[in-house]
């Protein structure tokens, strides 16, 4: 599969999910929240309340930092809502199951379209919100877009219960 000038091989994707994930199919029964709490950027301003909200509506918050790929791998198979910032962790929504639904949080200074991609060329039910981008109070590397933590108003909640209402 190949979209602008990116070529995707389904050979590599199958290796890959093979390889973590065995020949077995996973039940999608998780409702995972990506936290990146213990990164240096691209954090949520005040994650606590969104956590909150989607603790009380049955998920899970999950810092990819405290597990192996395999884990990683079988936390993303067995997902059907993955809500996360954009990052690193996201990589791993090659293990995610077909209609999974994926809601990734971007800050303005840098959207980056890759996983927006992936979704697609996986199958996945992906969106998205895009955020006010807030610096970072420390290091040199953050004067670059990409690295801004990200600022949720109002508007984010309101698409955040019409995406979670649209879970049941």
């Amino acid at each position: 599969v190949g979209v602008s000038g990116v070529v995707y091989h389904k050979e590599g994707i199958d290796f890959l999910r093979k390889t973590y994930l065995g020949e077995g199919v996973l039940k999608k029964f998780r409702k995972i929240y990506l936290t990146r709490s213990k990164a240096n950027h691209r954090k949520i301003i005040g994650e606590d309340k969104l956590s909150e909200i989607l603790i009380s509506d049955g998920f899970e918050t999950i810092d990819f930092a405290d597990y192996s790929v395999n884990e990683q791998a079988q936390f993303m198979a067995s997902a059907k809502v993955i809500i996360a910032p954009h990052g690193a962790g996201f990589s791993n929504l090659i293990f995610a199951s077909q209609g999974t639904k994926v809601f990734e949080i971007l800050e303005d200074n840098f959207v980056n379209t890759n996983f927006l991609l992936w979704s697609s060329i996986m199958n996945l039910d992906y969106h998205c919100y895009v955020g006010k981008a807030v610096k970072p109070e420390s290091g040199e590397i953050y004067k670059r877009p990409g690295f801004d933590n990200i600022g949720l108003g109002d508007h984010f909640y309101k698409r955040l219960n019409e995406f979670l209402g649209e879970l049941e």
